[in-house]
């Protein structure tokens, strides 16, 4: 009974990466189309690029897991792949999302992006690795939070000007 259960833990992340797989491409089919559009656009790029890059993210986080899956009971995914390579391709789509990041200066994505390496490496047991990540994944994050603040304050004296 308990293997079966497993294995509806693997159908369920399975349907996860199908929902994230499906995530991704639909956000860079809206790349490619909004950068084609000369006259007009329905979604600003910067907003489309963050969300390609969180969908990378969470991609890499569902590759993780499966692999860690596979690796803990001693399986392969429904897609017959091994966990060295789910590993690998893990890493490679979570590293594809942090230079998106950085270089939008999507400061979310980026905390996001080092979470998921962080928790790569703590599966892989490289624990400096693993604090090494998870320490900028917060400092990165806590850059979002000190900049939704400013915004937040700068939005609250400019509306008690306006009321003056």
């Amino acid at each position: 009974m308990a293997m079966d259960e497993d294995y509806t833990d693997l159908a369920t992340l399975e349907n996860a990466r199908i929902v994230a797989e499906t995530g991704l491409r639909k956000w860079q089919m809206m790349i490619s189309l909004e950068s084609d559009a000369k006259f007009y656009r329905t979604i600003p790029l910067p907003i489309i690029h963050r969300n390609e890059v969180l969908a990378l993210a969470i991609l890499g986080d569902c590759l993780l897991h499966i692999a860690q899956f596979c690796t803990e009971h001693e399986c392969q995914s429904y897609r017959g792949e091994d966990a060295e390579p789910l590993f690998d391709e893990s890493k490679r789509l979570v590293t594809v999302a942090l230079t998106l990041a950085v270089k939008q200066s999507d400061n979310f994505g980026e905390g996001r992006a080092y979470a998921s390496l962080g928790k790569s490496a703590y599966v892989r047991n490289n624990l400096p690795m693993a604090r090494r990540f998870f320490s900028s994944s917060l400092n990165a994050l806590s850059l979002v939070v000190k900049r939704d603040h400013a915004w937040n304050m700068l939005k609250f004296e400019v509306n008690q000007k306006l009321k003056r």
